[in-house]
């Protein structure tokens, strides 16, 4: 294999310069940058990745922990990730924790056990003082689901704010009750949007009623059960906020199956913004999380602690924009 100080003398600059190129190390100029990459591909020079980690104690791998990936919401966010990490020479390792207690602690083995370098957590099922005791000594990045009180760094949305602004659409509509369709698990952005929810209510003057929570699956099957539950409700015409797209998607092909008018009777609004929201007629209305961004952002994040290149004691956790997306679903 062709070593690094041959490259050093072909392109005539220093092994450092070398080796700042081959890890994308910005702090090389572009003259340089380029006779370096043109001897490397003339030598085919490949990297032995194996003995660079154990020089530097690292395996390039990072360990990603989501609920379950068949959900397109999560699939979009571990792409982003993926997209940074490719650029800082490592690569992701995704494991479904299905809101398992007992699963995810066997996946912070890997970190223990040093077969990654750090992990980002998108499945709060395991307990938050041992997360906030387990990020004192190994690199941990919340994404999207996060508790706020700990100490440990996430990238998200407002997820109160989105569910106010949403339920604030639909009660400026002129609807006078909006059901809000959540799940059976103990999700915390759930309990966000929920908080979102009665603050738009409390805003325009409507009562809170217990009656209007729909609780239901996070699945497909689950907006089929939650639509049944409204159609047995009698109410005729009612604002629909669901807590994910999904839900809202499956409710909409079942209640145009019943030959309910949307958006007329019920007017639905979804969350996320995944790719299905324009596959059903009426297409849904949404909120849009920047997935692709929230990923990137938790990977630089994430390896910026790994390589302690944040030097600053403070919490970097980062809020990205959210949009309300106005489809068919609604006025």
């Amino acid at each position: 294999m062709t070593g690094i100080k041959k490259v050093a003398s072909l392109a005539g600059v220093s092994t450092a310069t070398v080796s700042r190129v081959i890890n994308k190390n910005q702090n090389v100029s572009e003259e340089k940058r380029l006779r370096v990459q043109k001897v490397l591909d003339e030598l085919n020079y490949e990297v032995n990745y194996h003995a660079k980690s154990l020089r530097e104690m690292r395996t390039g791998m990072l360990l990603f922990i989501v609920t379950n990936i068949s959900n397109p919401f999560y699939a979009e966010i571990v792409k982003g990730a993926e997209e940074y990490a490719k650029t800082k020479n490592y690569n992701v390792l995704v494991c479904n924790g299905y809101s398992d207690r007992d699963i995810e602690r066997k996946y912070f083995k890997f970190i223990e056990n040093k077969l990654v370098d750090g992990a980002f957590i998108m499945d709060l099922a395991i307990e938050k003082d041992f997360l906030k005791d387990f990020s004192v000594k190994y690199p941990i990045i919340q994404c999207s689901e996060f508790y706020d009180d700990i100490g440990v760094p996430f990238v998200s949305i407002d997820h109160e704010k989105a569910a106010f602004e949403a339920t604030s659409y639909l009660l400026e509509t002129g609807f006078e009750k909006i059901f809000y369709v959540q799940t059976y698990g103990d999700f915390i952005f759930d309990k966000l949007r929920l908080a979102g929810y009665k603050r738009a209510l409390a805003k325009f003057g409507r009562p809170f009623d217990e009656r209007l929570i729909i609780k239901t699956d996070f699945n497909y099957s689950g907006g089929i059960n939650a639509a049944k539950q409204i159609l047995k409700s009698k109410i005729k015409k009612a604002g629909i906020f669901t807590v994910s797209d999904m839900i809202a998607i499956s409710m909409v092909n079942y209640l145009n199956y019943k030959n309910v008018k949307i958006p007329e009777n019920y007017s639905v609004i979804g969350f996320d913004d995944i790719e299905l929201c324009n596959a059903t007629y009426p297409g849904i209305t949404t909120i849009h999380q920047p997935r692709i961004k929230i990923g990137k952002e938790a990977c630089k994040l994430l390896i910026n602690r790994i390589l302690k290149l944040n030097t600053s004691n403070t919490i970097q956790n980062k809020f990205l924009p959210h949009k309300l997306i106005k489809r068919g679903t609604t006025f």
